[in-house]
């Protein structure tokens, strides 16, 4: 942000008093002996003038040569017209002529003139605070950013401090008439020079306008925000919230902001427990009035009192929702339920938005994000994937029939079992609902689980899925085979 002083900047509950044109009417009454005379004197004062610019002396000086403008950049804050621009000089043993001028910024640049001054011869000895008078153009914009110019055609020292990053900018140009556009190619410093421009402001007569209209909740009893977005051309002052949200109207004492959303706009939020009861219209309005006075509503908003909470019911499924599952963890954020046999897992009071997940045998398998605004009920389709496994004897020469395959989430008992499945005339086993993770699958020699012939691990990754067939090359050489259990054996020629 450019270094500057502003003065005259009036609080925002009193700067229409002072930036805007008044008129004091002055009613004097006489009483003459024959009849009444009333007299009206009406006695009007310009609006106080302002400044924008750099009012303190700097603690530093540089002598300036001839013939080098010297432009430094500050921001407008109001609109109106320029009447003077006012520099701190030093003699420095000549009298230059000397004038100044005000010129717009384009990308932090001199360009356009704005408007120029009387010329000065300055005197021998002078050191202090010189005032130029405007005497052509100068119309200033509210917020916009100008260049303050001086330009003398001899040398004279001038006051500066530290500024920001290309505040300052010199050119050296002839002195004569003031060039337009501005001539391009000029240095620039990181200085903030002595140098101010006092403006007469504009009268204010645009109001605020607003945008982002919102509340955060329609529940009956809820806590409720109420917020507008509020923008005006010079800057917000305050605002008057009414509603009838207790069951008669009511107008708040106006509130001054505090939630700014930059220099120009700010936010007004109201926070209230909405009525109790269902299905109520609650209205609401926002006034608001800027620093000039000027004022704006909103007009009549409306919302409808809601039902604290819905039924939420949710079944937990398979990936191609053939199958409910039963036993599994399902969240509803924190709060926890297990799915029955049907596979529902319900609660009431549910309202907002929530997040829902679902574990089975220590493996996440659906999350999902919803919004509950009314009675709902899903059917969550789970990774839960049917595969399919071939089981071979140790030679891979046959198939195993009626082999036990017992598939684990972890190591090989009981606590972690997740399903059980024979194998087939063609040594193959179907297992329902497995997690889509890595499982550990063990082979036993018969429906019972005394022998294991094998115990390996797969990935399951989708539905339908074939495994890669696994060899039972445990306990096959020293122990007498189940009657379970039948080795097919190719014919050899």
């Amino acid at each position: 942000m450019n270094k500057t002083n502003i003065t005259r900047r009036s609080h925002p509950r009193e700067g229409f008093k002072l930036n805007r044109k008044l008129a004091c009417i002055i009613s004097i009454f006489f009483l003459l002996l024959s009849q009444f005379a009333i007299f009206q004197i009406v006695v009007e004062f310009g609006a106080a003038p302002d400044t924008f610019g750099y009012t303190t002396i700097g603690a530093s000086q540089t002598s300036i040569v001839g013939n080098q403008l010297r432009a430094t950049k500050f921001t407008c804050p109001k609109s109106g017209q320029a009447d003077s621009i006012t520099v701190y000089i030093k003699s420095y043993g000549y009298n230059p002529k000397i004038k100044c001028a005000i010129y717009a910024d384009n990308d932090d640049y001199p360009e356009n003139l704005v408007g120029y001054t009387e010329e000065w011869t300055l005197t021998s000895g002078w050191d202090g605070w010189k005032t130029f008078n405007i005497v052509s153009g100068g119309q200033l914009q509210a917020n916009m950013v100008y260049w303050l110019v001086y330009w003398a055609n001899n040398y004279a020292y001038l006051k500066y401090d530290s500024g920001d990053s290309g505040q300052h900018v010199y050119k050296t140009v002839t002195y004569d008439g003031f060039p337009d556009p501005f001539p391009s190619g000029g240095g620039k410093k990181a200085q903030v020079y002595s140098i101010y421009c006092t403006y007469t402001p504009s009268a204010d007569t645009q109001a605020p306008t607003y945008s982002n209209i919102a509340t955060n909740t329609t529940l009956a009893g809820a806590v409720c925000q109420f917020s507008v977005l509020w923008n005006d051309n010079a800057n917000v002052s305050g605002y008057i919230f009414g509603t009838n949200n207790t069951g008669t109207w009511q107008n708040e004492t106006w509130v001054a902001f505090s939630v700014f959303y930059n220099s120009t706009a700010a936010w007004s939020n109201v926070t209230k427990t909405l009525n109790s009861t269902v299905d109520v219209r609650v209205e609401w309005t926002v006034w608001c009035n800027d620093t000039s006075n000027n004022w704006n509503t909103t007009g009549t908003q409306y919302l409808t009192t809601t039902p604290t909470g819905y039924a939420l019911n949710l079944r937990v499924m398979d990936s191609d929702l053939s199958d409910a599952i039963s036993g599994a963890l399902v969240y509803k954020d924190s709060d926890v339920k297990v799915s029955d046999a049907n596979g529902w897992a319900n609660w009431t009071e549910v309202s907002g938005s929530i997040q829902i997940q679902v574990k089975y045998f220590g493996f996440w398998v659906n999350g999902t994000s919803i919004e509950v605004t009314s009675d709902t009920t899903l059917y969550l389709k789970c990774n839960l994937f049917d595969i399919y496994v071939k089981v071979l004897p140790n030679n891979q020469q046959g198939i195993l029939y009626q082999a036990n395959v017992t598939v684990y989430n972890a190591s090989s008992v009981e606590g972690n079992k997740i399903h059980t499945a024979l194998t087939n005339q063609s040594g193959y086993a179907s297992l329902l609902n497995l997690p889509n993770n890595t499982l550990t699958f063990t082979i036993y020699g018969g429906p019972d689980y005394s022998i294991v012939i094998a115990n390996v691990t797969r990935s399951v990754t989708s539905d339908e899925e074939v495994l890669s067939a696994i060899v039972c090359d445990q306990n096959y050489a020293d122990v007498d085979i189940p009657w379970e259990i039948m080795i097919y054996v190719s014919s050899q020629s």
